[in-house]
């Protein structure tokens, strides 16, 4: 068996939740001996290829041409979807020029054709997947990708049922959860508090893209006097929006932004919080909030997207439009004692090892199908 796991075409220089998914699926699945490559390329040759696994629904601009592509080379195609609901974002959360135009377009498929437009301005390569979108629609690409693959794999029974709700959509499916790096239990604060003599601090892991609404979160701990440390990377379509979070910074000494961290800092920056706080306007599961459940910090999360369901009533839950409810249940994760509660749950539930095996056996059941 040979499997082409096909994303995003600037999956490492763009690296999100999607791009750790992807690498630690592609790790996990050679241990177990299968043969896996990764290509970010639209058309690549799948000669010699078994199945094509796809991710990532929410540019269906590259994902619907990788989609064509298998079908035309009679590959059966396995997604991982990835699904975000982005429409409350684009009406409350976004900054600058693009919070003008989110607010002015009220259809879905022309919201979404502009973004691609404005994307293929500094990007010459986006010019045929704008008229592809125009063409087909942004939906309507959504719809026929996830309708006609061969499996769908799922990080969630709650993404299966937005999937219903927005789309319409009732191909099958299987629940892969996300796996942890369990790595993570074994964090030593040591080495974040020595470099930068704090403990004991409010943290947020995201990167800097208006949809983990960190601007709401600095304005909710105004005033309480809490220590908050952001630590994640500046998004080149979100420039506007780093520039009002650096000019926050500057105004508080209690917010320490980083900008550039290694993974063992990380480690030891999340066994130093005492609380970690994700006040996304979506997530489908929030990585880092499992890193950081695993690290031994209190963990709040936004309560829209998936969340609920890898976390259960380990953590607590915020509303991400409401700044008061951020704050009040930032405030209650500080003052209640740390628990191993989470992170048991997760080493029970959750590790990429698992993943891997529940992937294998949607490969094998697909293949079954597909040569009857």
């Amino acid at each position: 068996m040979k499997i082409l796991l096909n994303s995003r075409t600037d999956l490492e220089s763009n690296p999100g939740g999607d791009t750790l998914q992807i690498n630690r699926t592609l790790e996990h699945l050679r241990k177990i001996g299968v043969s896996v490559n990764i290509s970010t390329k639209l058309e690549p040759d799948l000669s010699g290829y078994d199945i094509v696994h796809l991710f990532n629904i929410t540019r269906p601009h590259e994902t619907y041409a990788q989609f064509q592509n298998a079908k035309n080379q009679q590959k059966p195609v396995v997604l991982t979807p990835l699904y975000q609901n982005f429409d409350e974002w684009d009406r409350k959360g976004r900054y600058g020029i693009q919070s003008f135009f989110m607010k002015t377009i009220p259809d879905k498929n022309t919201k979404e054709l502009f973004k691609l437009f404005l994307r293929a301005i500094t990007n010459i390569n986006l010019y045929q997947r704008f008229f592809s979108q125009l063409t087909h629609g942004y939906v309507q690409q959504q719809q026929k990708v996830l309708s006609n693959v061969n499996a769908l794999l799922l990080n969630s029974d709650l993404e299966m049922k937005q999937l219903e709700n927005d789309l319409g959509i009732h191909n099958k499916y299987h629940v892969v959860p996300n796996g942890i790096d369990a790595d993570f239990v074994n964090s030593n604060s040591g080495l974040f508090t020595k470099k930068y003599n704090i403990k004991d601090f409010v943290l947020c892991v995201a990167n800097f893209s208006s949809i983990k609404n960190h601007l709401s979160l600095i304005h909710a701990l105004k005033n309480t006097g809490l220590k908050l440390v952001l630590i994640g990377k500046p998004q080149k379509n979100h420039k506007k929006y780093f520039q009002l979070i650096h000019r926050e910074v500057n105004k508080n000494p209690n917010i320490t932004l980083i900008t550039d961290i290694t993974k063992d800092m990380l480690k030891s920056a999340y066994a130093a919080a005492k609380v970690h706080v994700l006040p996304s306007w979506f997530e489908t599961c929030g990585l880092v909030s499992l890193e950081a459940g695993l690290a031994g910090c209190n963990v709040v999360s936004t309560d829209r997207g998936y969340a609920k369901e890898y976390l259960g009533n380990f953590a607590k839950y915020c509303n991400p439009a409401d700044i008061n409810s951020i704050k009040s249940t930032v405030l209650e994760a500080f003052e209640s004692p740390k628990s191993d509660l989470l992170k048991n749950d997760l080493l029970k539930h959750f590790s990429w090892e698992k993943t891997a095996q529940k992937t294998l056996e949607v490969y094998r059941n697909t293949i079954n199908i597909s040569n009857r």
